[in-house]
């Protein structure tokens, strides 16, 4: 049947439609892959079928995971709770994966992905409750232990304790990679096993490292003390000294300290103590009221300065110049040290280095002289080993630097191998603020010294001098971190050994026969030589002192038995407020220890001593034994380098071990300055300082 809109509907048509239409709905119902519909919505003609609904897509699989465990130690912690650190910012952030409390023995795990695994550290809150198991009380102090990432895939033990956390400390200081920063812990630490291994067993190597540990952790305990009325305080930067503040600067300072913690540690009279807790907290508060290292105020204010924007390098390069020390006392009488470079040096050269040069300056009574290296000018001939020879500093003489990176930090070569290491440079800007508010409330308050002038004594006695006159645009402090990482063996020119006779050598008593070498020594008579061989100074050294008789004078009376030690042992240097006058002395001795050596008549056995000095005369009197040890001789181009192991921690109060060079017939006191303590200091920058120097009637810095 056909229709169109004109076919008119009679009732026999609509009833043959109605039949197609029931014919229609069933073919639809049988017919298989069509779409049916339902009695509310019917299929609408000429509508295509809707598809079947698609099947769900299968859950995708879990990320993969791997357990990073270990132990918590200094000996094992309970109650500390580790995580891993995936921004890497040294802290347990709340996204972190984080274990549960450490058991009694030490232990966590933290479930990290797959993908994490050995790419960040492990870093662990130790509150101050948590139970050490070695002396089964509680710790007393909350700290955060470090160990660095591994670098190892899959699930990996990592052993936190204060000696990783040293490790990470000099990765942070420097830059280093975790090998190399361990190596150079290992090394300062005199461990025979590397800081990042697990110090739990019964060995020899093992024991030391792990009371070495304990050490660390009760002299970060006595230094927190030091530093805790610091907190809530302005720093340097301005900003408040946070607890997380003390911690870097507790740290930074135990690792600087770390040779004098090591010798302290391995002392017999600590290590052997029958309350050892009690020797190791004794020890730990002395290293504190000692040590240089171990200064709460100059590590704070390096944790603050580093807080300060980063000194910016000018597009083009420029002329400049750094003031580090000044000392003013009229225009006919200043000295001052500075480090200039010129445009061309500040050009990166073909190996992409930078250059500067040292410049020290005095005038004294009008007569002005400079040199190259070294704070005394008759010290400016000092000899070191540069890896091939022994060379000078001239004045001129390029060293070298990477240009800062972003984060302001320089690798630098000073003076041909003489010194490497690290430095990072902050900034503030000092232009419109005058000259003596600048001095006074920066510099003169900043703890410390620098090229042996220190802070408090920085520019004019007289302030006033400077009346009221600004700093000019352009004029910044620099406030700079150095970090000495290798330090070249150097010897004095001027200072070769002398060594008495073998007459005077050899000692005596002299109270009972005046005619004995060592005795006419003593009066004064000249028995001494220098010393063309090392061979020469030991056999001339053995240790044997010359018993006098008792004295009084002015300053009061000498102990007795009164022994006279120069004639058969040699200087390693002294150290101020080494030592207590001896009761019923009065002031007949100084408070400075002489520290000597002594050798044996064969091999190569040391003794060490300790030593009264004499206020009159200086005179060594009087020495006690602080320890034994060995020496070793290398050569090292024309030649022989003799240096000492298992030094005294009475040693590590100098900023140098004694070494002693023989080259060209003659033996000379040598030095090896410590590395790897991080000093702060503060610099002028060229325009800062030339407007000072104006303003002084100085003669300007022209690089």
């Amino acid at each position: 049947m056909t229709l169109d809109r004109h076919t008119p509907f009679t009732p026999r048509s609509l009833a043959r439609l109605g039949s197609l239409f029931a014919s229609a709905a069933a073919l639809a119902i049988t017919l298989p892959g069509c779409g049916g519909g339902d009695d509310n919505n019917p299929p609408t003609a000429g509508t295509p079928p809707a598809p079947a609904p698609a099947p769900a897509p299968a859950p995708a699989p879990a990320p993969a995971t791997v357990a990073i465990s270990g132990v918590v130690s200094d000996g094992p912690l309970q109650g500390a709770t580790a995580c891993y650190d995936l921004n890497d910012n040294g802290a347990c952030d709340s996204a972190e994966p984080a274990s549960v409390a450490t058991d009694a023995n030490g232990n966590y795990a933290v479930t990290v992905l797959a993908t994490d695994a050995g790419n960040h550290g492990v870093v662990v809150n130790v509150p101050a409750t948590a139970i050490d198991k070695t002396t089964g009380a509680a710790i007393g102090i909350t700290l955060t232990f470090k160990a660095p990432a591994t670098s190892a895939s899959g699930a990996q033990s990592v052993f936190v304790n204060p000696l990783t956390t040293m490790v990470v400390s000099q990765m942070q200081a420097t830059g280093a990679n975790a090998a190399d920063a361990a190596a150079l812990i290992q090394a300062q630490a005199g461990l025979s096993v590397s800081p990042l291994a697990d110090f739990g067993g019964t060995s020899a190597a093992a024991m030391q490292a792990a009371l070495l540990a304990r050490l660390v952790v009760l002299t970060h305990k006595a230094l927190a003390v030091t530093m805790a009325p610091s907190l809530g305080q302005p720093d340097v930067s301005g900003a408040t000294v946070t607890q997380a503040d003390i911690d870097k600067a507790a740290t930074d300072s135990l690792r600087a300290a770390l040779p004098a913690l090591a010798a302290t540690a391995a002392d017999p009279v600590v290590s052997g103590a029958s309350d050892l807790q009690a020797a190791l907290t004794a020890a730990a508060q002395s290293l504190v009221a000692i040590q240089p290292a171990l200064n709460a105020a100059e590590a704070l204010a390096a944790v603050g300065a580093a807080k300060l924007a980063q000194a910016a390098a000018p597009t083009t390069p420029v002329d400049s110049a750094v003031l580090r020390s000044f000392s003013y006392t009229d225009a006919n009488n200043w000295s001052y040290r500075a480090m200039p470079a010129t445009a061309a040096d500040n050009t990166p050269d073909s190996a992409g280095l930078v250059h500067f040069y040292d410049l020290h300056k005095q005038d004294v009574a009008g007569v002005i002289t400079s040199w190259g290296r070294g704070t005394l000018e008759a010290r400016k001939g000092d000899r070191h080993w540069n890896g091939s020879g022994w060379v000078e500093c001239t004045l001129g003489q390029r060293s070298s630097q990477t240009p800062r990176d972003t984060q302001g930090r320089s690798n630098y070569n000073y003076c041909d191998g003489d010194e490497k290491g690290v430095s990072v440079r902050t900034v503030t800007d000092i232009a419109g603020q005058t000259m003596a508010s600048v001095i006074s409330t920066k510099i003169r308050s900043f703890p410390g010294e620098d090229s042996g002038v220190a802070y408090a004594n920085w520019g004019p006695g007289n302030l006033s001098v400077l009346g009221s006159v600004v700093f000019p645009a352009g004029s910044q402090l620099y406030y700079q971190q150095t970090t000495p990482t290798a330090i070249a063996y150097r010897y004095d020119v001027t200072n070769p050994v002398e060594t008495w006779d073998a007459s005077v050598a050899a000692g005596g008593d002299a109270r009972s026969n005046s005619t004995l070498a060592c005795y006419q020594a003593y009066l004064g008579s000249s028995l001494q030589h220098a010393s063309a061989t090392l061979e020469d100074m030991v056999a001339a050294n053995p240790g044997k002192p010359c018993t006098v008789n008792p004295q009084t004078d002015a300053n009061g009376s000498s102990l007795n038995p009164n022994t006279w030690w120069s004639g058969s042992s040699v200087s390693m240097g002294s150290v101020s407020e080494g030592l207590a006058r001896p009761a019923g002395t009065a002031n007949f001795f100084t408070t400075t220890a002489n520290l000597r050596v002594s050798f044996a008549p064969s091999g190569t056995a040391v003794t060490y001593y300790s030593c009264l000095v004499r206020t009159t005369s200086g005179g060594t009197r009087n020495c006690s034994v602080i320890g034994t040890g060995n020496f070793a001789i290398q050569a090292l181009g024309d030649a022989r380098v003799m240096t000492f192991s298992n030094l005294p921690a009475m040693t590590q109060r100098q900023s140098f071990a004694r070494v002693f060079v023989q080259r060209g017939g003659a033996v000379y006191n040598g030095y090896l300055n410590a590395s790897n303590i991080t000093r702060s200091t503060l610099r002028l920058n060229l325009p800062a300082a030339n407007a000072l120097f104006s303003t002084l009637g100085i003669a300007p810095i022209v690089p």
